[in-house]
């Protein structure tokens, strides 16, 4: 397989290669061989993921300074989920993204609780998130979607910037049946999701879908388009970093029921993992303060840096920050049945796989880490569209 390394695409000129080809192979070698793919359809499956993943890798420092942490400590990166983001033309079953990784063997799942996709009200998000069926070592894929239309929508002026700025864009993937991806190159799939087919917007239109919050999510798809939102690392393989595992164990030890345990996740974040962040330099999202989320049944635990920039020259020959990609970081606790497998002795430690942690995603904890792609902390009154262009200008007023 040709790696990514050898075949990069310009995505502008202030994009920072942070890596060494020889850190970036290894950074490859080593989700492939985490993803342990067992079929032809899966390899094909790893080699587009593999590819994903170094544009990633290639554009995202935080992304590359925790590989070097864990790879100093000896910790593997285990990768719990990644994600893509993109803008509603239809039904968030249909987009072009899902449909893709359904074609390369992914099943599309659903929000447990009502059966359906995801529903982001305060975001105007819906989502879902892909599984594979077979070969738990796959990334999970959260697919999530901006709607633009109906009663739940952005405001009408941002839709109406959006559409215009998709008038003479064709979706790359709009064609990659199962039977046209047969055909091609694993590389050539993952040049699909990197394709620059949007037209540069303007910056006057990116300012504009900047002053309203819940469009702050347009502006970063019409720049990145189908870049990797962010790569998420599973926390709990930081067993040389932080001796994850045998806290955890020593926790269960002393348990007497499932719910004793619980409190351990959250206890390990606030005081352990996230200062051991903030301590290597990483600029962490906290939107009104909330560093850490946490989902109702508290075996889900989430929290993420602050999304990267870039300076970027609009069309006008205007310049403004864009935000990129950022890491997510993940805990998954055990669930309740391997719990009680574990303290029946109908299990060992050794045997535990992923199937045996807590699956599925959490509305509530999303909706903060949306937040991680805001250009700014945004003040409590924002200045106005005006007084952000005379202030971009140098006019005063």
């Amino acid at each position: 397989m040709q790696l990514l390394f050898t075949q990069r695409i310009a995505y502008n000129d202030t994009m920072r290669h942070e890596l060494s080809t020889q850190e970036l192979e290894v950074i490859l070698r080593t989700f492939r061989h985490d993803m342990a793919p067992q079929t032809p359809q899966e390899e094909v499956l790893a080699d587009v993921l593999e590819h994903s993943l170094g544009f990633y890798f290639d554009r995202v420092p935080d992304a590359a300074k925790v590989f070097r942490l864990c790879q100093e400590n000896g910790d593997p990166v285990l990768n719990d989920h990644v994600a893509f983001r993109s803008i509603g033309v239809g039904p968030i079953e249909g987009n072009s993204i899902v449909r893709l990784f359904e074609n390369l063997g992914y099943t599309v799942e659903y929000d447990s609780d009502t059966g359906k996709p995801f529903n982001f009200k305060g975001k105007k998000l819906d989502a879902v998130y892909l599984r594979h069926p077979r070969n738990p070592n796959m990334p999970r894929i959260f697919v999530s979607q901006l709607r633009i239309d109906g009663d739940d929508a952005i405001v009408p002026e941002a839709a109406e910037i959006v559409r215009k700025s998709l008038t003479d864009a064709t979706d790359p993937l709009a064609g990659l049946s199962k039977q046209a991806i047969d055909g091609m190159l694993p590389s050539d799939i993952a040049h699909k999701l990197h394709e620059q087919w949007i037209p540069p917007v303007n910056l006057q239109d990116y300012l504009a879908l900047l002053e309203d919050h819940d469009s702050e999510y347009a502006a970063w798809v019409l720049h990145n388009k189908f870049w990797l939102n962010h790569f998420t690392l599973t926390v709990n393989g930081l067993n040389n970093t932080l001796n994850f595992t045998d806290k955890l164990k020593a926790a269960f030890d002393s348990s007497n029921s499932f719910e004793d345990v619980l409190p351990f996740y959250e206890t390990f974040m606030r005081n352990e993992f996230i200062p051991y962040l903030t301590q290597n330099g990483f600029v962490l999202n906290a939107p009104d303060g909330k560093v850490l989320n946490v989902s109702p049944d508290g075996l889900l635990l989430q929290c993420s840096t602050k999304a990267g920039k870039e300076h970027e020259t609009f069309p006008c020959g205007g310049q403004h920050d864009v935000a990129t990609s950022y890491v997510e970081f993940a805990i998954r606790g055990l669930t309740r049945d391997a719990y009680l497998a574990l303290k029946e002795e109908n299990m060992t430690w050794a045997e535990l796989d992923r199937t045996h942690y807590r699956e599925g995603f959490e509305t509530a904890n999303a909706t903060t880490i949306f937040e991680s792609t805001n250009i700014h902390d945004r003040p409590s009154e924002a200045p106005s569209l005006w007084q952000r262009l005379t202030d971009f200008l140098g006019i005063q007023v």
